[in-house]
């Protein structure tokens, strides 16, 4: 027996206790990732990279990507153990675990994209002054709170107008603050990204239900998926949503849902035109 087989025949019985160890570690490094850009430190200065957040400390970008090294352990120590477990202990462990991550995330600074700031501009152009998102660019409103911390203040909105619709009283109702806006803006991009793994489930126990949980893990401790939906607040996952049921459809053959699927997606993000 290799050294492989040994250690997978040993640590089998075990796989549910290394999943939670797992989650566990995966949600602590997430807040010691979060610990060096605090939202709430930070929130006062616009258009941050994570270069000046460090301000050159070596030691300290040297221990963020040690998280994220770790991260990836976990991740794939995660994957390893769902492919040995089944039951509801197991999916509720899955999910929960990516809440937290989510949740702890919510709190750290935007630095990695400046997108975020641009759809909170946009939305504000619609849900806070009532105008079009569309024709109307952020450079047109220099006294909103928002005005400094967006990148591409001439350009119009670049999404779908299902998005603005989404988006606007997202910005309405988040009022004035920075960070309050900036994590309800994280929360919509996170609440899809939940969406789609409801989808992905629903989906793959279907057509394949013995991948279906190892799938959304796959999908739901993801690092990067977790830092670049509720950690930056990308809004990917409002169109990755519709391209999941597209295909859920189509397995269903109900086409016609999946052409309208396909048809929501691109209200949200041109991209399904492809």
């Amino acid at each position: 027996m290799s050294v492989f087989k040994r250690l997978n025949h040993i640590l089998t019985p075990h796989a549910f206790s290394l999943l939670l160890t797992a989650g566990a570690v995966n949600v602590g490094m997430f807040a010691l990732i979060v610990r060096y850009a605090r939202l709430d430190v930070f929130a006062s200065r616009p258009l941050l990279s994570l270069k000046t957040i460090l301000n050159g400390n070596r030691t300290d970008a040297w221990a963020m990507m040690a998280y994220f090294i770790i991260l990836v352990v976990c991740y794939g120590i995660g994957w390893w153990a769902v492919r040995k477990l089944h039951g509801p202990a197991v999916w509720a462990a899955v999910v929960i675990v990516a809440l937290f991550s989510g949740f702890v995330l919510l709190f750290v600074y935007p630095y990695a994209a400046a997108d975020i700031y641009d759809y909170i501009g946009h939305a504000r152009i619609s849900g806070v002054y009532g105008a079009n998102p569309f024709v109307q660019v952020i450079n047109n409103y220099p006294n909103d709170p928002f005005y400094a911390y967006a990148y591409w203040k001439t350009d119009p909105s670049t999404y779908g107008p299902a998005w603005e619709l989404v988006a606007a009283p997202v910005a309405r109702l988040a009022g004035d603050g920075v960070i309050a806006t900036t994590i309800a803006f994280k929360l919509l991009a996170g609440s899809f990204l939940l969406l789609t793994l409801a989808a992905l489930g629903g989906f793959l126990s279907h057509v394949a239900r013995e991948r279906a949980l190892t799938a959304v893990l796959l999908l739901a401790w993801n690092p990067i998926v977790l830092f670049e939906s509720f950690g930056m607040g990308h809004n990917d996952f409002a169109m990755v949503l519709w391209l999941i049921l597209a295909a859920w459809a189509i397995a269903k053959r109900h086409y016609t849902l999946s052409i309208l699927a396909l048809a929501a997606g691109v209200l949200f993000k041109f991209i399904p035109l492809l």
